[in-house]
C-alpha cells in the first residue's frame, strides 16, 4: 500500500537544464585537518558559501584519521570544480577562490591544509 500526494505533483514544475559551460573547468584539493567534532557538511556548506558561483562542484573524496594526524583530529579532503560560464579562469581567479576557502576554513573551524 502506498499513497501519492497529488497536490504536490501539480505543483510542481519542470526542471529547466542549462547549456553546459565551453569553457575548462578547474579542480583543486583541497585536505584540511580539523577537529573530529567538527562535521564535514559543515566544512561543506561554508565552502560552497565562500566560492561563490565560480564553484561548479565541491564534493569529498576522502575522510582519514590515524597515522599522519594528529589524535582527536580527522583529515577532510575536498574535491573544488570551478568554471565560468563565459570565459577561462585565469590562475589568478583560481587562486583568489582557494584562498577565500582555506581562509574561511581556518576561521572558522581552525582548519589548516594538510601537508
Amino acid at each position: 500500500m502506498f499513497e501519492i500526494a497529488v497536490e504536490g505533483l501539480q505543483r510542481g514544475g519542470v526542471p529547466r537544464g542549462k547549456s553546459p559551460s565551453k569553457f575548462p573547468s578547474i579542480r583543486r584539493d583541497l585536505a584540511f585537518v580539523v577537529e573530529q567534532t567538527v562535521g564535514v557538511e559543515q566544512l561543506t556548506t561554508q565552502a560552497r558559501n565562500v566560492a561563490g558561483n565560480l564553484l561548479a562542484d565541491l564534493h569529498i573524496f576522502d575522510i582519514y584519521s590515524g597515522k599522519g594526524v594528529a589524535a582527536q583530529h580527522k583529515s577532510v579532503a575536498l574535491a573544488l570544480t570551478l568554471q565560468d560560464i563565459e570565459k577561462t579562469l585565469t590562475d589568478a581567479e583560481v587562486e583568489a577562490v582557494v584562498q577565500r576557502v582555506v581562509q574561511t576554513l581556518k576561521v572558522n573551524f581552525n582548519a589548516t591544509l594538510r601537508e
